[in-house]
């Protein structure tokens, strides 16, 4: 019967643990990509022909 309980009891911690992870692994990819697009128009980059030859 304890073991039941403690079982139920770590289940949510791995749930929210696994929830964090992923929403993590998520949002690196999205992050990094927002920046390279900020960065992109920031600098004015695609507006300059010169610039293209190095993308």
């Amino acid at each position: 019967m304890i073991k039941l309980i403690i079982s139920q009891k770590q289940l949510p911690e791995i749930k929210n643990d696994f929830i964090a992870n992923i929403s993590h692994e998520l949002q690196t990819p999205i992050t990094t990509s927002l920046t390279a697009v900020q960065g992109l128009q920031y600098y004015e980059i695609l507006n300059d022909p010169d610039r293209h030859k190095c993308i």
